[in-house]
Formats: structure tokens, C-alpha cells, sequence
């Protein structure tokens, strides 16, 4: 192995990883673990985060839909406060908007970042 990547939006910049504890039956940790439902699919999509479900990457902003858009940003996860990062990498004069992945109240920030520059 010669580099770990974490993903932990689906087509949002990879996070290098030093080290990574990997255990029997589960997945690489916060790989994934989020992403962004296109506005025009969420009436197609039945998501319950109680009871996730399987959902087609075609209904994601991601390299499949999204690949040029999502490739203008530069987006970071810290996993010890699970807040993600985001900024226009043409723009890195700028603050990046910090959103808490584990704050649900704070999900609309990335939503309204994404409409606005995406």
C-alpha cells in the first residue's frame, strides 16, 4: 500500500491518511459516509437516514454527474470534530464555509454553498 485515501463526501476531495484501524466486517472509516442528494432527484429518492437504504450514484453530486463542478473544490474532514471544510480552489484567498457533518441544523450551509458556486 502505498497511500490511503479517505472520501468522506462522495465526490468531494479524498483526505490523506497516515493511519487508518480497519476492523473485520466493517468499512474504511468515515469513507463515504456522506453525500449531496442532487435537488432534482429528491423527489425521485426516498431516503430515511433512520433506515438507509442503497441509492444510485446518479442521484449524488459526484464524479458520475458532477465531475467538472466537484472538481473546482477543495474540501477537508477533520474527523475529531466531523467537520467538513469546503472552498473554491480558485479562490483560496477566501475562508472555507466549516460545516458539522454531525450537526444535521448546520447541513444547509453546505446545500446553500453548493447552490451558489456549483
Amino acid at each position: 500500500v502505498l497511500s490511503l485515501y479517505r472520501f468522506a463526501v462522495k465526490g468531494m476531495d479524498g483526505d490523506p491518511m497516515k493511519t487508518v484501524a480497519l476492523r473485520s466486517g466493517e468499512a474504511f472509516p468515515s469513507d463515504r459516509r456522506w453525500a449531496v442528494l442532487r435537488g432534482d432527484r429528491a423527489a425521485v429518492v426516498n431516503f430515511d437516514p433512520e433506515n438507509p437504504q442503497w441509492v444510485h450514484k446518479e442521484n449524488f453530486f459526484c464524479a458520475f454527474t458532477k465531475g467538472e463542478a466537484l472538481s473546482s473544490l477543495a474540501s477537508r474532514f477533520d474527523d475529531d470534530g466531523k467537520v467538513l471544510s469546503v472552498r473554491l480552489k480558485e479562490r483560496d484567498d477566501v475562508e472555507p464555509i466549516k460545516v458539522s457533518m454531525a450537526d444535521p441544523s448546520q447541513l444547509h450551509k453546505l446545500e446553500q454553498f453548493l447552490c451558489n458556486e456549483v
